[in-house]
Order: structure tokens, then C-alpha cells, then sequence
């Protein structure tokens, strides 16, 4: 995983902060004519995704929502658990180098996948390889999956005061939402740490969200999406 991060305005898409991905995956075996190494059995799978950040967004946070979002989207369905663990455990290790101040994440991550009964330790070192060789590739025109969503935006209850800062956020730039009842995920109540589902407004906590996303890319109450276009 490579991330850039950068500030100002962007131009379309109608929000200053986005998270671009390019995401390529390839699945590699054993070579047949029997030579040491590991040779591509399926032609390299591309996609890209820009996801919009609410303005109060946080960008480390929206990273990790980003993140869990990828698995019903364009993970295979054999590969979603360890592709998952993969984002999560490589995202761990930068995301602390992202400035508060960005406003724009450029995220580049190439996986490589061994058949399960190719696999050694040396041919798993000839995949790394194959994939270090393909980091420095200029990104692509065409793609398989091309994607532009929204992200949940992080909210408050109107009436709890500065309960709700975290991440180093302040509560007055964060939209105010009248929050009664329990979370129709969780069923606790909706006291602190929430966030709003994009477009069509409904409140859960932060961290269901966070666990919805990993199986489903649509609102858990209504079924409204986080697809503004595909391609």
C-alpha cells in the first residue's frame, strides 16, 4: 500500500476531501513448464474508486470506512476475509503519517493471490516480485471497476454538548443531528460516537457502520447505496 496525501480543493465530484484507491489484484500459480517461480494465471484486475468525504470528515477515520467498504465491492468472494486483514493491517502502518490537514489520500495498493495449494515461502517471495515490479506503473486508463461513492459522515447528538470529540476533531464542525431511540444495528442506545449514512440520513454508531460496511455497501434501514456512479 502506497499513500500520498495532499491539500486544497479539488475540481468535480462537489466535495473538497476524497480518498482515491487503485486497487489491482492478480492471482498467480505455480509455473506449468515446471521452472522455479510463480506465473500470472488471470489477467490483472483493476479498480478504481473515489470516495467523497464529508467535510468535517476525518481523513484517518474516512480511510478506514474506505477501507472496510472494499469488501462487498470488489473483493472475490473466496479472498474477502484476508484481503480485509490485508487493508486493515497495512493501513495501520501509515495511517499515522497522513498530515490532519489533508483534504486528498491517493492510495495505491497491489495484492498478490498464491493458490492455496501452490503455496511456499519461495514462491511467495517471487510473488512479492512480481508485484514490486509493477509498483512504479503509471495508473492505468482503462479499469474494470470504476467506482465513485460517499462516505458515512461522523455526527452529534444535538443535545450531547462535546460528548462525542474524538480523533482530534471538534464537535462544531460536525454536522448536529436530533438522535432519539437505539440503534436499530446494536440496539444501545445513540448517545455518542455516530455517524450518518450518506444521502439518506440515517443514524447509527460509528463503529456498526464500520461493521455493516464489511458485508454490504447499502444503508442497513432503507437499502440506499453508497454508489453515486459505476462504470
Amino acid at each position: 500500500m502506497r499513500i500520498a496525501a495532499g491539500t486544497g480543493s479539488q475540481q468535480g465530484g462537489g466535495s473538497d476531501k476524497e480518498i482515491l484507491v487503485l486497487y489491482r489484484y492478480t492471482r498467480f500459480s505455480r509455473t506449468w513448464s515446471g521452472r522455479r517461480g510463480v506465473e500470472a494465471c488471470r489477467r490483472t484486475k483493476l479498480h478504481w474508486l473515489r470516495f467523497a468525504v464529508p467535510p468535517a470528515g476525518n481523513m484517518r477515520g474516512a480511510l478506514a470506512w474506505a477501507g472496510s467498504s472494499l469488501c462487498p465491492l470488489i473483493y472475490p468472494g473466496l479472498f474477502r476475509q484476508e484481503l480485509g486483514d490485508l487493508w486493515s493491517i497495512l493501513a495501520a502502518l501509515v495511517i499515522n503519517a497522513i498530515p490532519p490537514q489533508a483534504t486528498r489520500l491517493q492510495v495505491v495498493v497491489d495484492a498478490g493471490i498464491l493458490r492455496r495449494e501452490d503455496y511456499t515461502m519461495e514462491r511467495m517471495e517471487h510473488v512479492r516480485g512480481a508485484l514490486e515490479a509493477t509498483a512504479g506503473e503509471a495508473w492505468p486508463e482503462y479499469y474494470h471497476v470504476g467506482m465513485e461513492l460517499q462516505l458515512p459522515e461522523t455526527v452529534r447528538r444535538e443535545e450531547g454538548g462535546d460528548a462525542d470529540e474524538d480523533d482530534g476533531v471538534r464537535t462544531a464542525k460536525r454536522r448536529m443531528v436530533v438522535a432519539e431511540g437505539d440503534c436499530s444495528l446494536c440496539l444501545d442506545p445513540l448517545e455518542s460516537g455516530l455517524a450518518a449514512w450518506p444521502g439518506c440520513g440515517h443514524v447509527f454508531h460509528g463503529h456498526c457502520v464500520e461493521q455493516t460496511l464489511a458485508g454490504r455497501a447499502t444503508c442497513p434501514q432503507c437499502r440506499h447505496g453508497l454508489c453515486r456512479h459505476a462504470a
